[in-house]
């Protein structure tokens, strides 16, 4: 019997440098991007990682995806070489061959410097004007490969204690 997926890991996209000097593991394969391929559909996941050169090799190879999950919070022009700038993020998704992009690593507790939201404004903006295709589900909502489409802006909706 054939197996429905597949899951690889793919050349590491690039671990932060501040989080690889109390990585306590010195396998590789543990901070790596990985790849998860269906007859019908191929993800990839990046993990945390910075821009980088090799993004465009790894599209190459292992590409093309329907989806790509990437890393998308907790940046700062001062922390290059740690996450990625939002439109860095675009970047790699169209050099990874990327159909969606789901971003990660946000929305869900504070690391930056900049609002939580911001991540999601910008990541918007420039999608619409570099025509990728974004997918922002809410926490914990379903987001199905085949069936994805843009979600409202759920971000801007009132929290629970926020006065307006």
């Amino acid at each position: 019997m054939r197996p429905k997926y597949k899951v690889s890991a793919s050349p590491p996209l690039r671990p932060s440098t501040s989080q690889s000097a109390i990585r306590c593991s010195p396998t590789p394969t543990l901070w790596s991007s990985w790849v998860i391929r269906s007859q019908r559909y191929g993800i990839l996941f990046s993990g945390d990682t910075d821009y980088f050169s090799g993004l465009k090799e790894i599209g190459e190879r292992f590409g093309p995806f329907d989806l790509t999950l990437l890393e998308t919070g907790a940046y700062d022009l001062q922390w290059e070489g740690v996450h990625m700038l939002p439109e860095q993020v675009i970047q790699a998704h169209k050099e990874l061959r990327g159909e969606w992009l789901l971003p990660t690593h946000n929305g869900t507790f504070d690391l930056g410097f900049h609002p939580w939201d911001e991540p999601f404004e910008r990541l918007t903006m420039i999608a619409q004007k570099e025509n990728v295709r974004l997918v922002i589900p809410k926490m914990g909502e379903l987001a199905q490969i085949g069936k994805l489409r843009p979600q409202a802006a759920w971000w801007r909706e009132p929290r629970l204690g926020e006065m307006h």
